[in-house]
């Protein structure tokens, strides 16, 4: 397994289907003779209780896997692959057999804490009673905020009246060539998308961020009060720098300030090494951070900040998301 992403979807493929199940029926082929085709017959589809039959069974399946994928029961999550299961993630590796699976679940229990979990089911199609094809996508949200979207194809085999995994495919490099290189590039500060105040009472800060047209952008528009009444505007412009291949800022003040950053991830946070030219022509420098709290606090901080080599004093807010109306 590559990343996080591929071994979180190993683990919540059966959660998906919670999400809803969609049921197909498959036409039989006419046959290829010299003599005259018989009277064609109406693709067969399963009785609605055969639905609702099969239907409820998955449920009941994936509503037990999502219990012990939220308990980190590794023995119980084991007992919903077939012996023969195997999955194979988004570089072509394959994982097959219980005890490969089981020891690339013991680190995907781990890397899973705390993660959210969404899923969109494409299809889900009855090839025999016995067996269905699903196809889907899933978008999964660590702790510190980053998400990532990768599709998947499973097979499903039902093995003595219990429907189990048979097969998981994870299509996430594939998804990924469809998106743009600087909106793959960003993807990890989409968390930052919204509006944003600060918690302490005096202090007026209030950040909006949004996407640029083809999200080749980040726009962050900084809105500040002094203390003494007056606003500072700071407007900046997140991307993709291809030629020194990191995330790149530029920014501009609404008093005549200009500068740059640098941006590399740290965990559960952003830093930014930044510089600038001050209206008066002075350089300043600063290493500033965005660091993820949960989906509707963050803090901003700015440390090491100088003017022309003099140091000033640290800064640090406490945002909170704005609910949206």
């Amino acid at each position: 397994m590559t990343g996080y992403r591929g071994r979180l979807l190993a683990i919540a493929a059966l959660v998906a289907l919670l999400a809803g199940l969609a049921v197909n029926g498959i036409s039989r082929a006419r046959p290829l003779t010299g003599e005259k085709d018989p009277p064609q017959e109406k693709p067969k589809i399963a009785a609605p209780a055969d639905h609702r039959e099969g239907d409820g069974a998955i449920r009941k399946q994936a509503a037990a896997y999502s219990d012990a994928l939220k308990k980190g029961d590794l023995d119980a999550l084991m007992s919903f692959w077939a012996p023969d299961a195997d999955y194979s993630d988004e570089t072509g590796k394959t994982y097959r057999g219980h005890d490969a699976l089981r020891k690339l679940f013991t680190k995907a229990l781990k890397d899973a804490k705390g993660s959210k979990l969404n899923f969109q089911i494409h299809s889900l199609r009855f090839i025999r009673p016995e067996v269905a094809l699903e196809d889907g996508c899933v978008k999964a949200t660590a702790p510190e905020g980053t998400c990532n979207k990768c599709r998947y194809s499973a097979v499903w085999v039902k093995t003595d009246g219990k429907w189990l995994l048979s097969s998981v495919r994870d299509l996430s490099a594939e998804a990924d060539a469809d998106v743009a290189g600087p909106s793959r590039q960003l993807r990890e500060l989409e968390w930052l998308v919204g509006e944003w105040r600060s918690e302490d009472r005096n202090t007026d800060v209030h950040l909006t961020v949004s996407w640029a047209p083809n999200r080749s952008f980040l726009l962050m528009e900084h809105r500040g009060r002094k203390s003494d009444g007056s606003e500072l505007n700071v407007s900046q412009r997140v991307g993709w720098d291809p030629a020194s291949k990191q995330v790149r800022s530029w920014m501009f003040d609404s008093v005549g300030g200009f500068g740059e950053a640098f941006w590399r991830r740290d965990g559960n946070q952003w830093v930014l090494k930044s510089s600038g030219i001050l209206p008066d022509g002075r350089m300043g420098t600063s290493t500033n951070t965005y660091r993820f709290v949960d989906a509707s606090h963050c803090v901003w901080r700015s440390r090491d900040r100088q003017v022309d080599g003099v140091p000033t004093a640290d800064v640090e807010l406490k945002l909170a998301r704005v609910p949206k109306k």
